[in-house]
């Protein structure tokens, strides 16, 4: 039993990789480096440090599968808030439902194993409940192709230190980058 849920839920912990490696492409590339990426991306972060602890105190005394289930699914349908409203305010809603699922059944996850396990083989079970960590590199190669697809890099819109350009100026009928920084020695055709 907890192997199969360990590894049928892979897909849903792929978020976690989706967060750190997809979405400060995908904000930077569409919206520019003044967003606060790395704010909206601790969302998940700040959210699984601080309501552990809320949520086990609201639900103690319920089943351990009865709120693994609701946070799975609640985890599971969060990137719909992304791929309905492809901004900012959608991942910081993507970002806010993730971790109230989280919040909900990882915890959780870790009693029902223990609960599961018999008595002085507890380290067993957890380690074959976490057996979708050895899957990771797969996510992160999916993920990989997805940037690549999706949140292409331009080179040719960024300066030399990697900064997108502010606004194009014209010198001498020649495009030219400017940044923040500097103007950049990349030169459009006009």
């Amino acid at each position: 039993q907890v192997m199969v849920f360990g590894v049928s839920c892979c897909t849903i912990a792929m978020q976690w990789t989706a967060s750190e490696v997809v979405l400060p492409p995908f904000l930077e590339r569409r919206y520019g480096e003044h967003i606060a990426i790395y704010t909206i991306q601790s969302i998940n972060l700040f959210g699984g440090l601080i309501l552990p602890p809320v949520v086990g105190a609201l639900t103690t005394g319920t089943e351990d599968f009865q709120i693994v289930m609701p946070g799975l699914w609640i985890m599971a349908s969060s990137p719909i808030f992304l791929a309905l409203f492809p901004n900012v305010l959608g991942a910081c809603m993507w970002q806010i439902a993730m971790t109230v699922g989280e919040v909900l059944w990882s915890p959780r996850q870790d009693s029902w194993t223990a609960g599961l396990a018999p008595s002085g083989m507890e380290g067993l079970f957890f380690a074959i409940g976490s057996a979708r960590s050895l899957l990771s590199p797969l996510g992160d190669m999916a993920m990989g192709f997805l940037n690549e697809k999706y949140n292409t890099n331009c080179p040719d819109c960024r300066d030399q230190y990697g900064h997108f350009c502010q606004y194009l100026s014209v010198e001498n009928d020649v495009l030219q980058c400017v940044s923040v920084q500097e103007s950049c020695d990349l030169f459009l055709s006009v």
